[in-house]
């Protein structure tokens, strides 16, 4: 497998599976296999030398920035500009939410935390941004776990640890935008993905 295909893996661009790899590069060191485009990216973290660069946890942040921040930081920006020539008033609708602009909340959309304080002003539907960000942040633990136990298990343990933080953050602190329980869906549909390439291995036998 060339450099090139790996990158083509991280952008989301092709779905490489173990069976792809050769020599070294098929090791206990990959990450887990078969989870289809749920994954989005490959994470092997191993190459041989004189190979090129190793490909691993660090190349899938940048990947993912690269993916995911300048659209974002676009889109505030467009967002800002329509606030304040032409959609800043409010209207007595639930958009009013977003009107309101602070130089605090616009430093928290930057870095990504604004879902954590409930801050829906710019544009109310960024705070799934954040969420898929944080989430993209964990996912190589995800699949950390998921080498060392079942993915069923994994899936499991999120739910149940998740879930129980989320209502605690969202009944007794400010922070319940957190959503942490989101990362336990996530690792759900990465278990659902697994499932299905079962099945599909079922049906050709």
């Amino acid at each position: 497998m060339s450099n090139d295909e790996l990158d083509e893996a991280l952008h989301g661009k092709r779905i490489v599976q173990l069976e792809d790899m050769e020599g070294d590069m098929k090791s206990e060191h990959v990450a887990l296999a078969k989870l289809g485009k749920i994954i989005e990216a490959y994470i092997p973290i191993r190459a041989e030398p004189g190979q090129g660069p190793i490909v691993g946890v660090v190349e899938f942040y940048k990947a993912r920035a690269r993916r995911i921040l300048p659209p974002y930081y676009a889109a505030v920006a467009v967002s800002l500009a329509l606030l304040y020539v032409a959609i800043g008033a409010k209207t007595g609708t639930h958009w009013d939410v977003s009107v309101a602009v602070t130089p605090i909340s616009l430093l928290a959309h930057l870095l990504m935390i604004h879902q954590v304080f409930g801050m829906s002003d710019i544009n109310h539907v960024f705070w799934s941004i954040g969420v898929e960000w944080w989430i993209y942040i964990l996912f190589p633990a995800i699949l950390i776990l998921a080498r060392r136990w079942p993915m069923v298990l994994v899936a499991s343990g999120a739910l149940l640890v998740t879930y129980p933080i989320s209502y605690l953050l969202s009944s007794r602190t400010p922070y319940g935008g957190a959503t942490v329980h989101f990362i336990g869906i996530f690792a759900l549909g990465m278990l659902a993905a697994v499932w299905k390439d079962k099945l599909a291995d079922l049906r050709l036998h």
